[in-house]
Protein backbone atom coordinates (compact mmCIF):
# COMPACT_ATOMS: atom_id res chain seq x y z
CA UNK A 1 0.00 0.00 0.00
CA UNK A 2 2.01 2.95 -1.21
CA UNK A 3 1.56 5.90 1.84
CA UNK A 4 0.78 9.43 0.39
CA UNK A 5 3.24 11.90 -0.45
CA UNK A 6 3.53 14.28 2.28
CA UNK A 7 2.33 18.29 2.58
CA UNK A 8 4.65 20.88 0.89
CA UNK A 9 6.95 22.77 3.29
CA UNK A 10 9.44 25.44 2.87
CA UNK A 11 11.49 23.29 1.50
CA UNK A 12 9.41 22.75 -1.24
CA UNK A 13 9.08 26.04 -1.90
CA UNK A 14 12.56 26.84 -2.17
CA UNK A 15 13.44 23.75 -4.17
CA UNK A 16 10.82 25.24 -6.50
CA UNK A 17 11.73 28.87 -6.18
CA UNK A 18 15.27 28.07 -7.73
CA UNK A 19 14.12 25.23 -10.14
CA UNK A 20 11.82 28.37 -11.30
CA UNK A 21 15.44 30.37 -11.40
CA UNK A 22 17.16 28.22 -13.32
CA UNK A 23 14.39 27.08 -15.77
CA UNK A 24 13.59 30.83 -16.51
CA UNK A 25 17.03 32.02 -16.73
CA UNK A 26 18.04 32.96 -20.81
CA UNK A 27 20.15 30.42 -22.75
CA UNK A 28 23.34 32.79 -22.44
CA UNK A 29 23.20 31.52 -18.66
CA UNK A 30 26.02 28.80 -18.51
CA UNK A 31 24.90 27.10 -15.53
CA UNK A 32 21.18 27.14 -16.11
CA UNK A 33 21.87 25.54 -19.76
CA UNK A 34 23.68 22.92 -17.99
CA UNK A 35 20.97 22.35 -15.65
CA UNK A 36 18.24 21.98 -18.32
CA UNK A 37 20.55 19.80 -20.36
CA UNK A 38 21.08 17.19 -17.33
CA UNK A 39 16.95 17.50 -17.32
CA UNK A 40 16.53 16.48 -20.89
CA UNK A 41 18.90 13.58 -20.35
CA UNK A 42 18.28 10.29 -22.65
CA UNK A 43 16.99 8.62 -19.97
CA UNK A 44 14.05 11.42 -18.68
CA UNK A 45 14.39 9.78 -15.47
CA UNK A 46 15.13 13.65 -14.12
CA UNK A 47 12.31 15.04 -16.31
CA UNK A 48 10.09 12.40 -15.23
CA UNK A 49 10.27 12.39 -11.52
CA UNK A 50 10.04 16.42 -11.78
CA UNK A 51 6.46 16.44 -13.72
CA UNK A 52 5.32 13.63 -11.73
CA UNK A 53 6.00 15.57 -8.76
CA UNK A 54 4.51 18.78 -9.98
CA UNK A 55 1.68 17.43 -11.82
CA UNK A 56 0.79 15.74 -8.26
CA UNK A 57 1.08 18.65 -6.30
CA UNK A 58 -1.05 20.79 -8.48
CA UNK A 59 -3.45 18.23 -8.60
CA UNK A 60 -3.52 18.06 -4.61
CA UNK A 61 -4.22 21.66 -4.79
CA UNK A 62 -6.84 21.57 -7.51
CA UNK A 63 -8.60 19.08 -4.73
CA UNK A 64 -8.72 21.49 -2.39
CA UNK A 65 -10.16 24.05 -4.54
CA UNK A 66 -12.76 22.15 -5.82
CA UNK A 67 -13.82 21.18 -2.55
CA UNK A 68 -13.55 24.69 -1.51
CA UNK A 69 -10.95 24.01 1.51
CA UNK A 70 -12.79 21.55 2.78
CA UNK A 71 -10.78 17.81 4.10
CA UNK A 72 -10.24 15.95 0.26
CA UNK A 73 -10.35 12.61 0.60
CA UNK A 74 -9.88 9.87 4.45
CA UNK A 75 -7.39 7.50 4.98
CA UNK A 76 -8.82 4.01 5.22
CA UNK A 77 -9.07 2.82 8.92
CA UNK A 78 -6.04 0.48 10.31
CA UNK A 79 -8.51 -1.44 12.51
CA UNK A 80 -10.82 -2.13 8.69
CA UNK A 81 -7.64 -3.29 6.99
CA UNK A 82 -6.30 -5.51 9.27
CA UNK A 83 -9.60 -7.27 9.94
CA UNK A 84 -9.86 -7.44 6.20
CA UNK A 85 -6.08 -8.92 5.56
CA UNK A 86 -6.62 -11.24 8.25
CA UNK A 87 -9.97 -12.53 7.04
CA UNK A 88 -9.80 -16.58 5.54
CA UNK A 89 -10.71 -14.98 2.31
CA UNK A 90 -7.59 -13.05 1.91
CA UNK A 91 -4.95 -15.87 2.16
CA UNK A 92 -7.21 -18.29 -0.07
CA UNK A 93 -4.91 -19.99 -2.65
CA UNK A 94 -1.87 -18.85 -1.77
CA UNK A 95 0.24 -21.63 -0.74
CA UNK A 96 1.21 -23.68 -4.24
CA UNK A 97 -0.88 -26.49 -5.82
CA UNK A 98 -3.91 -25.00 -3.07
CA UNK A 99 -7.55 -24.19 -4.34
CA UNK A 100 -9.70 -21.22 -2.76
CA UNK A 101 -12.06 -23.96 -1.31
CA UNK A 102 -9.44 -25.82 0.34
CA UNK A 103 -9.76 -26.81 4.41
CA UNK A 104 -7.16 -25.26 6.00
CA UNK A 105 -4.98 -27.74 7.78
CA UNK A 106 -5.74 -28.44 11.74
CA UNK A 107 -3.11 -26.42 13.69
CA UNK A 108 -2.57 -27.06 17.58
CA UNK A 109 -5.01 -25.19 19.87
CA UNK A 110 -3.38 -22.59 22.10
CA UNK A 111 -5.23 -21.62 25.41
CA UNK A 112 -5.87 -17.72 25.25
CA UNK A 113 -4.04 -15.70 27.36
CA UNK A 114 -5.91 -13.73 30.19
CA UNK A 115 -4.86 -10.63 32.46
CA UNK A 116 -4.27 -11.84 36.29
CA UNK A 117 -6.17 -10.52 38.39
CA UNK A 118 -3.95 -11.02 41.51
CA UNK A 119 -0.65 -9.56 42.34
CA UNK A 120 2.32 -12.50 41.15
CA UNK A 121 4.83 -10.89 43.35
CA UNK A 122 2.90 -11.10 46.35
CA UNK A 123 4.60 -13.90 48.69
CA UNK A 124 3.10 -17.28 49.61
CA UNK A 125 4.10 -17.20 52.99
CA UNK A 126 1.76 -15.89 55.53
CA UNK A 127 1.70 -12.25 55.36
CA UNK A 128 2.21 -9.85 58.39
CA UNK A 129 -0.90 -7.57 59.20
CA UNK A 130 1.26 -4.43 58.38
CA UNK A 131 1.46 -6.54 54.53
CA UNK A 132 -2.28 -7.26 54.63
CA UNK A 133 -3.16 -3.45 55.16
CA UNK A 134 -0.58 -3.21 51.77
CA UNK A 135 -2.23 -6.16 50.02
CA UNK A 136 -5.71 -4.67 50.30
CA UNK A 137 -4.50 -0.57 49.53
CA UNK A 138 -3.28 -2.19 46.86
CA UNK A 139 -6.27 -4.04 45.36
CA UNK A 140 -8.24 -1.15 46.24
CA UNK A 141 -6.34 0.55 43.89
CA UNK A 142 -5.73 -1.60 41.45
CA UNK A 143 -9.99 -1.94 41.43
CA UNK A 144 -9.79 2.07 40.75
CA UNK A 145 -7.60 1.96 38.31
CA UNK A 146 -8.92 -0.62 35.94
CA UNK A 147 -9.77 0.57 33.00
CA UNK A 148 -13.44 1.17 31.75
CA UNK A 149 -15.03 -0.23 28.79
CA UNK A 150 -15.02 1.76 26.03
CA UNK A 151 -18.44 3.69 24.81
CA UNK A 152 -21.01 2.44 22.57
CA UNK A 153 -20.24 3.47 19.58
CA UNK A 154 -23.27 5.32 18.18
CA UNK A 155 -24.35 5.57 14.35
CA UNK A 156 -25.03 9.17 14.33
CA UNK A 157 -22.66 10.38 17.47
CA UNK A 158 -22.39 14.15 17.34
CA UNK A 159 -18.75 15.55 16.99
CA UNK A 160 -16.26 15.94 19.54
CA UNK A 161 -16.75 19.65 19.74
CA UNK A 162 -20.58 20.04 20.40
CA UNK A 163 -19.70 17.25 22.69
CA UNK A 164 -17.33 19.06 24.53
CA UNK A 165 -19.21 22.48 24.67
CA UNK A 166 -22.40 20.31 26.20
CA UNK A 167 -20.41 19.19 29.21
CA UNK A 168 -17.96 22.79 29.19
CA UNK A 169 -19.57 24.59 32.10
CA UNK A 170 -20.92 28.10 31.04
CA UNK A 171 -19.31 30.55 33.50
CA UNK A 172 -19.96 34.26 32.87
CA UNK A 173 -17.49 36.38 34.70
CA UNK A 174 -18.39 39.74 36.39
CA UNK A 175 -15.70 41.93 37.57
CA UNK A 176 -17.59 44.22 39.80
CA UNK A 177 -18.96 41.11 42.14
CA UNK A 178 -15.67 39.32 41.94
CA UNK A 179 -13.56 42.49 42.85
CA UNK A 180 -16.19 42.83 45.94
CA UNK A 181 -15.63 39.24 47.06
CA UNK A 182 -11.95 39.70 46.69
CA UNK A 183 -11.26 42.85 47.78
CA UNK A 184 -12.21 42.56 51.65
CA UNK A 185 -9.76 39.29 51.88
CA UNK A 186 -7.05 42.20 51.17
CA UNK A 187 -5.41 43.47 53.81
CA UNK A 188 -5.71 46.99 53.94
CA UNK A 189 -3.12 49.03 52.21
CA UNK A 190 -2.33 52.56 51.48
CA UNK A 191 -4.10 52.84 47.64
CA UNK A 192 -4.04 55.69 45.96
CA UNK A 193 -7.84 57.33 44.90
CA UNK A 194 -6.86 57.39 41.13
CA UNK A 195 -6.61 53.54 41.43
CA UNK A 196 -9.99 53.34 42.47
CA UNK A 197 -11.61 55.50 40.31
CA UNK A 198 -9.31 53.56 37.88
CA UNK A 199 -10.23 50.03 38.68
CA UNK A 200 -13.93 51.01 38.70
CA UNK A 201 -14.14 52.73 35.58
CA UNK A 202 -12.38 49.67 33.79
CA UNK A 203 -15.54 47.02 35.26
CA UNK A 204 -17.60 49.51 34.17
CA UNK A 205 -16.04 49.51 30.55
CA UNK A 206 -15.95 45.81 30.78
CA UNK A 207 -19.75 44.97 31.52
CA UNK A 208 -20.94 47.62 29.06
CA UNK A 209 -18.61 45.58 26.36
CA UNK A 210 -20.13 42.42 27.49
CA UNK A 211 -23.68 43.70 27.29
CA UNK A 212 -22.82 45.23 23.49
CA UNK A 213 -21.04 42.02 22.61
CA UNK A 214 -18.37 42.02 19.77
CA UNK A 215 -18.40 43.87 17.11
CA UNK A 216 -19.58 42.83 13.95
CA UNK A 217 -16.80 42.98 12.18
CA UNK A 218 -14.91 40.74 14.26
CA UNK A 219 -17.26 37.85 14.21
CA UNK A 220 -18.47 38.08 10.37
CA UNK A 221 -16.41 35.60 8.18
CA UNK A 222 -14.49 37.38 5.12
CA UNK A 223 -15.06 36.43 1.89
CA UNK A 224 -11.17 36.73 0.87
CA UNK A 225 -9.68 34.85 4.39
CA UNK A 226 -12.26 32.36 3.06
CA UNK A 227 -10.72 32.39 -0.27
CA UNK A 228 -7.50 32.24 0.93
CA UNK A 229 -8.54 28.42 2.59
CA UNK A 230 -9.50 27.47 -1.13
CA UNK A 231 -5.51 27.72 -2.37
CA UNK A 232 -3.34 27.11 0.69
CA UNK A 233 0.03 26.96 -1.40
CA UNK A 234 -0.69 29.38 -3.80
CA UNK A 235 3.25 30.98 -4.00
CA UNK A 236 4.18 27.36 -4.61
CA UNK A 237 1.42 26.49 -7.10
CA UNK A 238 2.85 29.72 -8.63
CA UNK A 239 6.09 28.44 -8.90
CA UNK A 240 5.27 25.00 -10.30
CA UNK A 241 3.49 26.47 -12.69
CA UNK A 242 6.05 28.71 -13.84
CA UNK A 243 8.96 25.37 -13.89
CA UNK A 244 6.60 23.04 -16.09
CA UNK A 245 5.95 25.73 -18.31
CA UNK A 246 9.61 27.43 -18.69
CA UNK A 247 10.81 24.07 -19.22
CA UNK A 248 8.11 23.05 -21.86
CA UNK A 249 9.25 25.93 -23.51
CA UNK A 250 12.92 25.88 -23.43
CA UNK A 251 12.33 21.17 -24.71
CA UNK A 252 11.59 22.80 -27.96
CA UNK A 253 15.14 23.87 -28.75
CA UNK A 254 17.24 22.20 -25.93
CA UNK A 255 15.26 18.76 -25.51
CA UNK A 256 17.12 16.73 -28.51
CA UNK A 257 15.83 13.07 -27.12
CA UNK A 258 11.96 14.27 -27.31
CA UNK A 259 11.77 13.18 -23.70
CA UNK A 260 9.14 16.13 -22.93
CA UNK A 261 7.15 15.79 -25.48
CA UNK A 262 4.81 12.86 -24.63
CA UNK A 263 3.85 14.74 -21.20
CA UNK A 264 3.23 17.82 -23.01
CA UNK A 265 -0.94 17.21 -23.44
CA UNK A 266 -0.80 16.32 -19.78
CA UNK A 267 0.68 19.53 -18.73
CA UNK A 268 -1.50 21.70 -20.55
CA UNK A 269 -4.41 19.48 -19.96
CA UNK A 270 -3.87 19.80 -16.26
CA UNK A 271 -3.25 23.74 -16.25
CA UNK A 272 -5.89 24.46 -18.03
CA UNK A 273 -8.32 22.18 -16.10
CA UNK A 274 -7.07 24.09 -12.59
CA UNK A 275 -7.99 27.11 -14.50
CA UNK A 276 -11.31 26.58 -15.07
CA UNK A 277 -11.80 26.00 -11.72
CA UNK A 278 -10.53 29.32 -10.45
CA UNK A 279 -12.45 31.44 -13.02
CA UNK A 280 -15.90 29.25 -11.59
CA UNK A 281 -14.48 30.20 -7.93
CA UNK A 282 -14.21 33.30 -9.27
CA UNK A 283 -17.13 33.64 -11.22
CA UNK A 284 -19.03 32.73 -7.68
CA UNK A 285 -17.11 35.73 -5.88
CA UNK A 286 -18.64 38.41 -7.71
CA UNK A 287 -20.90 40.97 -6.28
CA UNK A 288 -24.79 40.97 -6.71
CA UNK A 289 -26.01 43.37 -9.65
CA UNK A 290 -27.07 46.62 -8.82
CA UNK A 291 -31.20 46.39 -8.43
CA UNK A 292 -31.61 49.75 -9.44
CA UNK A 293 -29.87 52.59 -11.35
CA UNK A 294 -28.15 55.55 -9.95
CA UNK A 295 -30.57 57.93 -11.09
CA UNK A 296 -33.65 55.82 -9.12
CA UNK A 297 -31.63 55.58 -5.94
CA UNK A 298 -30.56 59.54 -5.77
CA UNK A 299 -34.53 59.78 -5.99
CA UNK A 300 -35.20 57.43 -2.92
CA UNK A 301 -32.67 59.11 -1.49
CA UNK A 302 -34.53 62.68 -1.59
CA UNK A 303 -37.76 61.21 -0.81
CA UNK A 304 -36.23 59.10 2.14
CA UNK A 305 -35.08 62.89 3.29
CA UNK A 306 -38.45 64.15 2.87
CA UNK A 307 -39.54 61.22 4.74
CA UNK A 308 -37.22 61.61 7.24
CA UNK A 309 -38.90 65.38 7.65
CA UNK A 310 -42.20 64.45 7.90
CA UNK A 311 -41.75 61.51 10.44
CA UNK A 312 -39.90 62.59 12.60
CA UNK A 313 -38.05 59.62 14.85
CA UNK A 314 -39.03 56.94 12.92
CA UNK A 315 -38.14 58.22 9.23
CA UNK A 316 -34.81 58.83 11.08
CA UNK A 317 -34.66 55.11 12.26
CA UNK A 318 -35.47 53.81 8.48
CA UNK A 319 -32.81 55.83 7.67
CA UNK A 320 -30.54 55.02 9.36
CA UNK A 321 -31.32 51.01 8.74
CA UNK A 322 -30.94 52.02 5.01
CA UNK A 323 -27.49 53.33 5.73
CA UNK A 324 -26.26 50.79 7.80
CA UNK A 325 -27.29 48.39 4.51
CA UNK A 326 -25.37 50.41 2.18
CA UNK A 327 -22.35 49.84 4.46
CA UNK A 328 -22.58 46.32 4.99
CA UNK A 329 -22.71 45.74 1.14
CA UNK A 330 -19.83 48.49 0.61
CA UNK A 331 -18.39 45.93 3.53
CA UNK A 332 -19.41 42.73 1.32
CA UNK A 333 -18.16 43.91 -1.99
CA UNK A 334 -14.53 44.74 -0.44
CA UNK A 335 -14.02 41.21 0.88
CA UNK A 336 -15.58 39.61 -2.58
CA UNK A 337 -13.16 42.01 -3.86
CA UNK A 338 -9.77 40.76 -1.53
CA UNK A 339 -11.39 37.04 -2.12
CA UNK A 340 -11.10 37.54 -6.08
CA UNK A 341 -7.52 38.83 -5.76
CA UNK A 342 -6.34 35.96 -3.72
CA UNK A 343 -7.70 33.43 -6.74
CA UNK A 344 -6.26 36.13 -8.83
CA UNK A 345 -2.45 35.07 -8.14
CA UNK A 346 -3.11 31.45 -8.96
CA UNK A 347 -5.38 32.13 -12.23
CA UNK A 348 -2.69 35.06 -13.78
CA UNK A 349 0.04 32.22 -13.32
CA UNK A 350 -1.68 29.68 -15.07
CA UNK A 351 -3.07 31.92 -17.89
CA UNK A 352 0.79 33.36 -18.27
CA UNK A 353 2.23 29.75 -18.00
CA UNK A 354 -0.67 28.31 -21.13
CA UNK A 355 0.07 31.44 -23.32
CA UNK A 356 3.55 31.06 -22.75
CA UNK A 357 3.46 27.75 -23.94
CA UNK A 358 1.04 28.87 -26.90
CA UNK A 359 3.24 31.30 -28.31
CA UNK A 360 6.15 29.10 -28.00
CA UNK A 361 4.91 25.78 -30.00
CA UNK A 362 2.71 28.16 -32.19
CA UNK A 363 1.11 25.25 -34.84
CA UNK A 364 3.39 23.20 -33.52
CA UNK A 365 0.65 22.17 -31.14
CA UNK A 366 -1.53 20.37 -33.99
CA UNK A 367 0.65 17.52 -33.66
CA UNK A 368 -0.14 16.73 -29.95
CA UNK A 369 -3.72 14.75 -29.47
CA UNK A 370 -5.87 16.81 -27.02
CA UNK A 371 -9.42 16.04 -25.35
CA UNK A 372 -11.98 18.26 -27.08
CA UNK A 373 -12.67 20.54 -24.03
CA UNK A 374 -8.91 21.34 -23.58
CA UNK A 375 -8.56 21.56 -27.69
CA UNK A 376 -11.05 24.57 -27.41
CA UNK A 377 -9.51 26.56 -24.50
CA UNK A 378 -6.19 26.03 -26.47
CA UNK A 379 -7.75 27.29 -29.83
CA UNK A 380 -9.19 30.71 -27.95
CA UNK A 381 -5.53 30.54 -26.72
CA UNK A 382 -3.83 30.52 -30.39
CA UNK A 383 -6.20 33.22 -31.74
CA UNK A 384 -4.58 35.72 -29.22
CA UNK A 385 -1.49 34.64 -28.93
Amino acid sequence: MTTPPPPPTIYTHLAYAELLHLAAAPASDAVALKARAEAFDVEGAVWGRLVREALILLGREYAVLVSRGAPVGATPSISASASAAASPSAFAGMGTGSTPNASPSPSVLVPTLTPLKKNIFAPKTPASPGARVGTAIEGLIAATASPAPPPPAHAHAPPKHEQLQKHTPQVKWQLRPLLEAVLPMVPALPVPGWVKVALESAGEVLEAVGRAGLPAAWTRKRKGREAAGWVPRREVCVEVVGVLTHLTCASLTEDRFGVVQRDIPRILEALLAFLAEVETAQAALRPKPAEMPEAEKEVLAFLGEVEKKMEGEEGQKKAEERALQKEREREEAIHLEEARTVLGEVGDALKDGVARITRTFGDKLRAFRFPPRTAARLQGFLEYA
